[in-house]
């Protein structure tokens, strides 16, 4: 069974990480229950300076329209739409408390009635905080039959019949869709794609506001963006607030600020750059565009998991990095080399790792005599957790093992050496200070696994070897599985074709 804790170190901004702040957003439209964690708001993007604020009220004295009144305005201008189209980024930014790291993603939505629609985004994954190389994921509609090819599947491409008009309500959350599509795209395609779910939902969505408590919104003092002057109608959620700009003149939304808490020091917003009603789009930009190496299937195949993937330090000398001993002596991962040793490597806070580190400890003491095996429970905590906290966690658990901690200044390089995408993980290192095997999560036979590896290396096998043929062979049996659903696929498609 697979369980991970993500830290700041290790969190990738995808859609488990921006979901709270996308369902704050996504309740606002309808579409989903607010879900939000605890958050102060991100500052404010700073308005043009053209930007004149209003009165308190209109030239001929009458009291300028509060938020429930604006939000129906824009209501009724989307759903007056007949096509839609946008251009647009999300915006990222990172206060590490060293420095500001920036990012940007970018996004596209274009909508016709009554049921063709195309949104495209690159993958939600900042790099400065451990993202992969962003990719395009596209889900199109042209009329007839859905489309989606997501990121990270493998060359899937789902294919299902189209509804005869997009209904917010059905296209995000109907059980139809949901074991269908990955949460990127489905359940609205925009919990990762959170600029893109604003328009969608207002453009789709019977009844988008009809749980929204206006009498706690607050209007804001206008402002522009891009020449353009909006109206800046701010929500309260647990995570903090959230922050719409609505064009005054034609009531597009130009931009969404969203609460991030659960990435301390992030702030993110969504800027629809070019966004334009009643615009004639092209027609090729709902025509499907089959690519030689796409597998088209009913239904997604979960891409493998960390725990199944193989990885990329099997065999390979251990990344240098810094540690501290329980007493402060300062140490370089050099001076794990010359015995079998087990790294596990967890953190105060994740439940997991406290789960699991009493049986790891229940199988050092098997070694307690034996000289050439070693355990460390390394220790990723920031510096603000002290060596107190950490003695204190190990005792009530009853863990005898021997701690260090990565040095806190030097956590981010841990972090770029050993890129695991979750905690509790564990590396087993041969006498030479090779990595020969790795796990990601939790093992529920854990005890009887690791005393086995521990005694292939002490025989000398190359365990790693070992592990990277068992994971080929997994990726090769993964990719069958998805060829021949795609297969079953076809032979199921060629039967509806025929009379």
């Amino acid at each position: 069974m697979l369980s991970l804790c993500s830290s700041n170190i290790y969190r990738r901004v995808s859609l488990l990480l921006l979901a709270p702040a996308a369902i704050c957003a996504l309740s606002l439209l309808g579409v989903s229950p607010a879900m939000c964690a605890e958050k102060e708001a991100p500052k404010a993007a700073k308005p043009d300076a053209a930007a004149k604020p209003d009165a308190t009220a209109k030239p001929d004295g009458t009291a300028k329209p509060g938020p429930k009144e604006i939000f129906d305005r824009t209501l009724a201008a989307y759903r007056k739409a007949n096509t839609y189209h946008d251009t647009g980024k999300m915006r990222f930014a990172l206060n590490n408390g060293q420095k500001v790291e920036k990012e940007e993603f970018q996004f596209s939505l274009d909508f016709e009635r009554p049921n063709r629609v195309r949104l495209e985004h690159q993958s939600v994954e900042p790099k400065f905080l451990g993202g992969a190389p962003t990719a395009q994921s596209l889900f199109l509609c042209d009329g007839k039959k859905i489309y989606a090819r997501p990121d990270g599947y493998e060359d899937q491409v789902v294919v299902i019949p189209a509804l005869e008009k997009l209904v917010g309500e059905k296209f995000y959350g109907v059980e139809k869709f949901t074991p269908l599509l990955p949460q990127d795209l489905m359940d609205g395609p925009v919990v990762s794609m959170i600029g893109v779910n604003t328009p969608l939902g207002l453009l789709t969505s019977a009844n988008p506001f009809e749980k929204v408590d206006f009498s706690k919104a607050k209007l804001l003092e206008p402002a522009a963006i891009g020449g353009h002057a909006c109206d800046r109608v701010e929500f309260t959620c647990d995570d903090g607030l959230l922050t719409f700009w609505i064009d005054k003149e034609s009531s597009l939304v130009r931009r969404v600020q969203f609460p991030a808490k659960n990435v301390p020091g992030m702030e993110l917003e969504a800027d629809f750059d070019g966004a334009v009603f009643d615009q004639k789009i092209a027609p090729e930009r709902f025509t499907w565009a089959k690519k030689d190496k796409d597998l088209e299937v009913g239904q997604l195949i979960e891409p493998l998991t960390p725990e199944e993937s193989t990885s990329k330090l099997l065999g390979q000398a251990l990344p240098d990095f810094q540690f501290l001993t329980p007493k402060g002596e300062k140490r370089d991962s050099k001076s794990l080399v010359g015995k079998v040793t087990v790294i596990d490597v967890w953190a105060t806070w994740c439940g997991w790792c406290i789960k699991g580190m009493p049986v790891v400890d229940k199988v050092r003491q098997k070694y307690a005599g034996n000289d050439q095996v070693q355990f460390v429970a390394m220790s990723i905590d920031k510096a603000e957790v002290d060596d107190a906290h950490i003695k204190e966690i190990l005792k009530q658990i009853k863990v005898e093992t021997p701690w260090a901690r990565v040095v806190p200044e030097g956590l981010d390089q841990f972090e770029e050496a050993f890129q695991f995408p979750g905690i509790p993980a564990m590396m087993i290192l041969d006498k030479k200070g090779q990595v020969q095997s790795v796990l990601i999560g939790t093992d529920e036979e854990m005890e009887t696994h690791l005393p086995a590896k521990i005694k292939s290396l002490l025989a000398g096998e190359d365990l790693a070897a070992k592990e990277r043929e068992e994971g080929e062979s997994r990726k090769v049996k993964h990719h069958q599985k998805i060829v021949d659903a795609s297969e079953a696929f076809k032979k199921e498609a060629a039967k509806v074709k025929t009379p």
